[in-house]
C-alpha cells in the first residue's frame, strides 16, 4: 500500500536525522526527527485500527520519547512512553513478545521506565 510505504519513508528519513544529531550533537536535527517521527505517526495512524498491535508504531513511540526526554520535556516524553509501555502489555497478554527481539523488548521496557531526572534544590 502506498500510504504505509510513505510511512516507512518518512520513517526512514526521521531515523537519519535522529542518529545524524546523536553522531553529530547536531540540534537542529533532532528538531527535524521528532517532526518526522509525528508525521510517519500520523500517516500510520490513518492506515491503522487504533486497537491494532502495531510494532512500527512502538518504535515511532519509543524514538519520539527519546528525543522528548532528550530535550527535557518529561511529560510528552512519559505519554510516548506509557503508551510504548500499553503496547508492551497488550502483546504479552496476546502471548506476542516473539513478534519482537529481545534486544529491542529489553531496551523498550528500560525506556517505558526512564523517569524525569531529579534535581536538587538551588542552593
Amino acid at each position: 500500500d502506498c500510504i504505509e510505504e510513505s510511512a516507512t519513508m518518512v520513517y526512514n528519513l526521521a531515523l537519519s536525522f535522529h542518529l545524524s544529531s546523536i553522531a553529530h550533537n547536531v540540534s537542529d536535527y533532532m528538531s527535524k526527527a521528532k517532526t518526522l517521527y509525528e508525521i510517519a505517526a500520523a500517516i500510520r495512524t490513518r492506515t491503522m485500527n487504533p486497537n491494532d498491535l502495531d510494532v512500527f508504531k512502538m518504535v515511532i513511540l519509543n524514538n519520539l520519547g527519546q528525543i522528548y526526554h532528550e530535550q527535557t520535556d518529561y511529560t510528552t516524553a512519559r505519554s510516548c512512553f506509557g503508551q510504548l509501555a500499553s503496547q508492551l502489555a497488550s502483546l504479552q497478554e496476546h502471548d506476542l513478545l516473539h513478534w519482537i527481539s529481545k534486544e529491542d523488548c529489553d531496551g523498550f521496557v528500560l525506556n517505558a521506565m526512564l523517569e524525569a531526572p531529579d534535581l536538587a534544590a538551588a542552593a
